[in-house]
């Protein structure tokens, strides 16, 4: 039987790898195509209060990017390098509000699982450029390209959807615990699985 918990604030951080499925691309003038997909790194924060054994309340900030590209050469003049680089890239801004529920496995060990609302603030964008490269001076230039552009693709959306956090906490010091977290998000604009190494402080 777990002793009884007096009500904690508590503040965590957390950093792992993220993977995101969405349907947003960019499209430029000269038929390019590209889906910022690719898996990618997210860190978090949150502010939380436990207010007995079982429960507790979170308020939680995340940030994560995805992106895609593809190069092609132009030119190779003696020792300079000219190709045509595409690139589209998805911003994510997400503000969880989550019920929480703690299970303490012992005195050090706890278990900890929540199923919140979000509010993710999504930004795509697309770029084209011509870069040159001399092999022989290792100097770089990019200017914007003179004939390419992005025809489509740029936008900005706010989307409501859930959020489904798993995870597992262990005191290491007074007050400060260590964990593993794994959550999963998803809305009408995208779907996200996350996985994090935490670090949490209960005052």
């Amino acid at each position: 039987m777990s002793t009884a918990v007096m009500a904690q604030p508590y503040v965590s951080l957390g950093y792992g790898y993220n993977a995101l499925s969405h349907d947003n691309s960019v499209a430029f003038s000269d038929g390019t195509s590209l889906t910022p997909d690719s898996s990618d790194s997210i860190w978090s924060g949150s502010v939380g209060y436990r207010f007995d054994n079982d429960f507790g309340l979170e308020l939680g900030y995340r940030q994560f990017n995805a992106d895609a590209s593809r190069s092609k050469v132009v030119s190779v003049v003696q020792n300079t390098q000219t190709e045509d680089e595409w690139s589209a890239d998805l911003k994510a801004k997400q503000f969880v509000v989550m019920p929480v529920y703690f299970h303490d496995v012992n005195d050090k060990l706890r278990l900890k699982g929540g199923l919140g609302l979000t509010y993710t603030k999504y930004k795509t964008t697309g770029s084209v450029s011509r870069e040159t490269e001399n092999e022989v001076t290792d100097t770089e230039s990019s200017v914007s390209h003179p004939s390419i552009s992005v025809s489509n693709g740029y936008k900005t959306e706010n989307s409501v959807g859930l959020a489904l956090n798993v995870g597992t906490e262990y005191e290491v010091y007074n007050g400060l615990y260590l964990g593993a977290n794994a959550g999963f998000t998803f809305d009408d604009v995208a779907n996200n699985t996350q996985l994090l190494g935490t670090v949490a402080y209960y005052f």
